[in-house]
């Protein structure tokens, strides 16, 4: 029941290193196509924290914690819209304790 939910599916790539966010295209709306990816990119202008439970789920507990800032390419297929998304390092004390 939330609007702004959008079905979604993580992996982590382990030949890349890089974290592959794959959206339902059923559920991107228009609006969502327009305000986050415009013209076939996802821009992240800040890096983002992966929440714990997230990391637990990815059994990235020893690996990178963190999406990095930047501007990413949209992958789309029929079903799909992936985004291979670039990670780094994040303090586990500190990523923890922000959860």
């Amino acid at each position: 029941g939330c609007r702004n939910c959008l079905p979604a599916y993580l992996r982590l790539d382990p030949p890349t290193g890089r974290l592959l966010l794959h959206l339902e295209r059923a559920g991107v709306t228009p609006l969502i196509r327009r305000r986050y990816l415009a013209d076939g990119w996802l821009s992240l202008p800040e890096a983002y924290a992966l929440p714990a439970p997230v990391i637990d789920a990815l059994g990235a507990v020893d690996g990178p914690h963190r999406i990095e800032a930047g501007r990413y390419p949209i992958l789309e297929d029929d079903c799909f819209l992936t985004v291979s998304l670039r990670l780094a390092r994040e303090s586990p004390g500190l990523l923890r304790s922000a959860a």
